[in-house]
């Protein structure tokens, strides 16, 4: 947990690291757990939306990107980035209502009719399409991403068939359609308050470019690390907190006459002898309390 998660939650590190995740779900919490974890077993990040829980008790709602992080071909554990959404569920609430004025907000908000229209833009849409502009009275795919008929996987046209809120990652399209960043794009259906019939769809966009590339830099760091660790001709493990192996290179492996996804989840002490396994268990935990390298 970084120093941000801690402050807003208000927990101390010793407190949140080791606990389970289950201690932030306030009771009743209609999360689909078990559509996170077959997401997870299946080796596929997820983006979903729930309310959390403070030390003291106070609840807010959080976006969360969760990522597989692997240990050989299984998953060990998820890296999960949490965004409060606060202010922007008091935004999408106020667009439903009417009651706030577009110039505002800081990130993206178009407005389209049934026919992909755009009807209105705030000035953040303005500013990422420049090259486009005027975006008002053109179609969204021809101004956001140089098309000629509309996108394949498109938020806004699931929500104009069903009238529910959809979610899409999309990318950011520069000059001539060439991708520049990614786009968190959330579609809402636009109805009329005095007959109840949709008339067209709000789209709020937010920009996760920096968001991907911390993701892709951190993928990249534990695909650089392992490759490291499979080329080093030395016995390279990783154990949690219980010493519980949960990663051998390959090197390693082969001294014990063992295949890597063998160690797995195995105690550290089933694979060396009490002297040696007692030894290494107290450098072990001096260095999980307090981070202190030890040879």
């Amino acid at each position: 947990a970084n120093p941000a998660a801690l402050a807003r939650f208000g927990f101390d590190k010793s407190e949140l690291e080791g606990a389970y995740g289950a201690m932030l779900v306030p009771p009743g919490s209609k999360l689909d757990f078990e559509k996170i974890r077959q997401d997870f077993r299946a080796g596929r990040s997820t983006t979903f939306e729930m309310e959390v829980t403070t030390k003291s008790g106070h609840f807010f709602p959080v976006e969360v990107h969760a990522s597989p992080i692997f240990e050989g071909e299984q998953v060990a554990a998820a890296l999960c980035i949490f965004r409060e959404i606060t202010e922007r569920k008091k935004i999408e609430e106020a667009l439903r209502e009417g009651e706030r004025f577009l110039s505002s907000i800081q990130d993206g908000i178009s407005i389209l009719d049934k026919d992909l229209n755009i009807i209105r833009v705030n000035p953040t849409m303005e500013r990422w399409y420049a090259h486009a502009m005027p975006l008002v009275g053109k179609k969204c795919y021809e101004a956001y991403h140089s098309r000629n008929k509309p996108c394949e996987i498109c938020p806004t046209q699931q929500t104009l068939k069903t009238e529910d809120a959809a979610f899409e990652v999309i990318p950011l399209d520069g000059p001539g359609g060439a991708t520049v960043g990614w786009l968190d794009l959330y579609s809402f259906p636009l109805m009329d308050a005095s007959t109840g019939e949709m008339t067209g769809v709000i789209e709020y966009v937010r920009d996760i470019t920096k968001q991907k590339k911390l993701q892709e830099a951190i993928r990249e760091s534990e695909e650089k690390y392992r490759s490291l660790a499979e080329m080093a001709p030395d016995f390279i493990f990783i154990v949690d907190k219980e010493l519980k192996v949960r990663f051998v290179n390959s090197f390693g492996a082969a001294n014990f006459g063992m295949k890597p996804e063998e160690f797995i989840g195995k105690p550290l002490e089933s694979l060396f002898p009490p002297e040696t396994y007692d030894r290494q268990k107290n450098n072990l935990l001096r260095t999980l309390e307090t981070g202190e390298m030890l040879s």
